[in-house]
């Protein structure tokens, strides 16, 4: 009672429970498979965004989906099943920035923009993402990892916080 009430007081709400919980807990494999086809997409594109195009980037998208299949299993439904999946996600990124650490950001792993018309600006959107990984390299995994969910991802400070397991009241005090 006194927690409901302070979630209210401060606004912040309860997650609902998907209800599938129970069934991820039972062991229940074709759920399980189902919710990991749902977030394959959204695993790949959050490990795209923390790594950036790197020749390796499949292998920790692959070792994400293992983690979160893992964390699935002991699902209490306290969050979300995406923001489980963006947890694991991101501590899995953690564990490629510090142990495979790329000499150079790849560049023909990524598409070309869908709006560049002519092979100059192509060339000029290339240029930008290596030179914004490159800087990215440079930072700490926590600040990268923040500064990726804010600016890339665009969630607010607090959103970002949560997602990485800090306080968000740091966030909110500036």
């Amino acid at each position: 009672m006194i927690l409901a009430t302070f979630r209210l007081f401060r606004g912040a709400s309860t997650p609902a429970a998907d209800p599938r919980g129970s069934a991820l807990r039972d062991g229940d494999q074709a759920v399980l498979g189902e919710v990991l086809e749902e977030l394959l997409p959204q695993i790949h594109r959050w490990a795209f965004a923390q790594l950036g195009p790197r020749s390796d980037l499949e292998d920790a998208t692959q070792d994400a989906l293992i983690e979160v299949s893992k964390a699935l299993r002991r699902y209490e439904g306290r969050a979300s099943i995406a923001t489980l999946a963006r947890r694991v996600t991101l501590r899995t990124c953690y564990r490629y920035y510090r142990s495979h650490k790329p000499t150079q950001v790849q560049l023909e792993l990524v598409p070309p923009p869908v709006d560049a018309i002519d092979p100059e600006s192509q060339a000029m959107s290339r240029e930008t993402l290596r030179r914004l990984y490159q800087c990215l390299g440079a930072l700490p995994e926590k600040r990268r990892a923040a500064f990726v969910l804010c600016a890339i991802e665009g969630l607010t400070a607090v959103e970002a916080a949560r997602s990485l397991g800090a306080d968000p009241a740091r966030c909110a005090r500036g």
